[in-house]
């Protein structure tokens, strides 16, 4: 069932489980397993996210897989299991889980399909709290990617993120950001967040619409 769709957190960590284990066979038919993992298991909590996200962006699609694996399975603060990932080392710490999913939102152009659609599964709350902080320090090489996260959540909530990404340097993403934002207007209509941002892109001179 890896990449179906999943609607709720306790199936999220089914798919999480299962991506894991389908990577640990895959690996045990290689002479040499993506050494990366070897690398990061002694580093604990946000320490240890930081290094997921920075690995992340450099490693391999096959690398990719299993790095976004983790990081997921951090965000998501399961119990400790004999799931492949936490047989890596990895220890507790209150703040990973939201270090976590602000790489996961970071990372998300970049992240295979298969983790993206488990993701989608979180509290929509988790949500709301670290795309705010993705937005505001995500390079501008990855804030597409939280353009079309933003569109996937389709939450009025977050057309403030929108508006951020108008100052991108990066002409297609103040394009795709100026595109989500009114298209967002036209469906939802007046809701105070998305009225609020509206405001504000008015102030920004509509910068993504003159870039197309």
């Amino acid at each position: 069932h890896v990449g179906q769709p999943v609607s709720s957190v306790q199936d999220c960590r089914r798919e999480v489980k299962s991506i894991s284990r389908s990577f640990q066979m895959e690996s045990s038919t290689r002479q040499n397993p993506p050494a990366v993992l070897g690398h990061l298991r002694r580093i604990g909590g946000t320490q240890q996210v930081a290094a997921l996200e920075a690995t992340f962006v450099i490693c391999s699609q096959e690398e990719r897989f299993v790095v976004g694996s983790w990081l997921l399975e951090t965000a998501l603060l399961a119990p400790q299991s004999s799931s492949f990932l936490y047989k890596l080392g990895r220890k507790p710490d209150p703040a990973a889980p939201g270090a976590a999913l602000v790489a996961l939102a970071r990372c998300w152009g970049m992240l295979p399909e298969e983790i993206r659609g488990a993701a989608m599964a979180l509290p929509r709350a988790r949500w709301m709290d670290a795309v705010p902080g993705a937005v505001a320090t995500a390079d501008p090489a990855r804030q597409r990617g939280l353009v079309d996260l933003i569109v996937r959540l389709d939450e009025p909530r977050l057309a403030p993120a929108l508006v951020e990404l108008l100052a991108s340097p990066r002409a297609e993403v103040a394009s795709s950001a100026d595109r989500a934002l009114l298209q967002m207007h036209e469906q939802v209509g007046v809701e105070p967040a998305l009225v609020a941002a509206l405001r504000t892109y008015a102030r920004h001179g509509c910068r993504g619409a003159a870039h197309a």
